[in-house]
């Protein structure tokens, strides 16, 4: 957030969309007596997704705020691929990236209890899929959404004099997020690393936490090993123009230089290895933080080492993945169903309205 002029701030805003082929494109209104509307700078595809079930984009719009009224924009952050694929016999946990610059505790929770029968969630964004028989393959919209709350309770007060309480149990703001995991076949073996892709050193840890100044490039090399089946890419979401280089005996590097106008941001991103054999094959889902500063470059788990940016720290928003399956999903609610988020829900792009402060329930 950058302050342009007296009573107004400059807000960066980026999400995702992804969708089936890169010749579909969004749309979405604003009503301006809430407020300015933004600038979309610009809608680039995401070149560095490649494959041919899936087109990502990554939206930057830029939008005016006042300083000393009510804004709904206190977001954590995310983002995903679009498509995950497990083998039917083969139990996995998606570990889901969600953080806070602002330190808040992070929580998942279903859209309204639509999450398909053969998936579990925990309050920690821990999405679980069981070992399951041919019967339940096929593939499940996963529809859910983020959500902060802080450590501790906290008053605003804004310029009038009136005050906004929030307590540890409220939950601050709400991002959805939706994909589709694609349950396949049985494999002969779930061992990692036989025909399912294992990562192996000096592949960062789930939720690690890397730093790189504006200006140099941070390379992120990624690690492979199938004895039985052959990697032939990486499929990732993180910014735009984040480039990808291998594979290479199986290693990958991604690259990405940040520029003096993402100082101070946080970009998440998210990968997993994939084969394109007789049959396709995807590793556990793997996820990092990327925060432009002058850190020293690292590998601790986001986990263990909470964020506190300065007040300064431009806000990131959700990221979203709009879906549009083709393939016939034996789901609960269809694909042709579209999400009807809560009234606190962001939808993509995200709306930022500024009415007075809604009383306390």
């Amino acid at each position: 957030m950058r302050s342009l002029c007296k009573g107004f701030d400059e807000v960066v805003l980026r999400y995702k969309n992804a969708f089936t082929s890169c010749s579909h494109s969004d749309t979405w209104e604003c009503d301006p007596h809430y407020g300015d509307c933004g600038r979309e700078s610009h809608l680039e595809v995401n070149t560095v997704y490649n494959t041919s079930e899936w087109c990502q984009r990554e939206g930057i719009m830029t939008r005016l705020v006042p300083i000393n009224t009510y804004f709904g924009m206190r977001s954590p952050q995310t983002t995903i691929i679009p498509s995950l694929r497990v083998p039917s016999n083969c139990g996995r946990n998606f570990t889901l990236l969600a953080f806070d610059p602002d330190g808040d505790r992070v929580g998942c929770s279903s859209y309204r209890s639509t999450l398909p029968s053969i998936l579990n969630l925990s309050p920690d964004c821990t999405l679980s899929f069981p070992a399951t028989d041919s019967s339940n393959e096929g593939n499940y919209v996963v529809q859910l959404y983020m959500y902060d709350s802080p450590n501790q309770d906290i008053t605003l007060t804004y310029t009038g004099g009136s005050q906004y309480n929030h307590t540890t149990s409220d939950r601050l703001s709400y991002i959805p997020l939706q994909f589709v995991i694609k349950v396949d076949g049985a494999v002969a073996s779930c061992t990692e690393g036989q025909y399912l892709p294992r990562f192996l050193p000096p592949t960062p840890d789930n939720r690690a936490q890397l730093y790189t100044p504006v200006g140099h490039t941070l390379e992120i090399t990624i690690s492979t090993e199938t004895t039985l089946s052959t990697v032939s890419e990486l499929l990732f979401s993180g910014p735009h123009n984040m480039e990808l280089t291998g594979p290479a005996q199986g290693q990958f590097i991604l690259r990405w230089t940040p520029s003096q106008s993402e100082d101070g941001e946080h970009h998440p991103v998210c990968f997993v290895a994939q084969t394109n054999s007789t049959s396709t094959y995807q590793s556990e889902l793997r996820c990092v933080i990327v925060s432009v500063s002058n850190e020293t470059t690292t590998t601790t788990p986001a986990a263990t080492t909470p964020m506190n940016p300065p007040a300064t720290t431009p806000m990131n928003p959700p990221a979203t993945t709009p879906m549009n399956p083709t393939a016939t999903t034996p789901m609960n609610p269809p694909a042709t169903t579209p999400m009807e988020p809560p009234a606190t829900l962001t939808t993509t792009p995200p709306t930022i309205t500024t009415p007075p402060p809604p009383a306390k329930p």
